[in-house]
């Protein structure tokens, strides 16, 4: 995994929940806006009272933070804050959900086929000479 096609974006957070520092691709994310100072929260509504950070570190899988925007956001806390690590798993995140499309489907075909031999079983001992 190279952090270029991960599309990575940091924050910094004091213990307060205001944003100390912050850098990478924040544009991908869409808190261009965001600034030192800001609560992180307004703008990452998923951190809403995950912080500050009251284990060593926490990762949320596949967030869906904007339409067609998935992202790992990797937490953890240091001395000088806590830091968010944003990383872009949208084509993970697309590849996963359509292989459970597919299992849903198998399945779907799976039921749909024993209902069409328990009927053709049905149908068989109605017109069979024993029946």
């Amino acid at each position: 995994m190279t952090v270029e096609k991960k599309a990575m974006a940091y924050l910094l957070v004091n213990r307060d929940g205001r944003v100390i520092d912050l850098g990478g691709n924040l544009l991908r994310y869409g808190l261009e806006e965001l600034r030192p100072g800001q609560l992180v929260a307004q703008n990452l509504v998923c951190l809403e009272g995950l912080l500050p950070l009251g284990l060593d570190q926490i990762v949320l899988a596949s967030v869906s933070l904007l339409p067609g925007l998935h992202a790992d956001i990797h937490l953890f806390s240091r001395d000088e804050g806590d830091w968010v690590l944003l990383l872009d798993v949208t084509a993970e995140s697309e590849k996963l959900q359509q292989l459970y499309q597919k299992v849903n489907e198998s399945c779907l075909l799976q039921d749909r086929l024993a209902q069409c031999e328990r009927e053709l079983e049905a149908a068989r001992a109605k017109t069979s000479p024993h029946h």
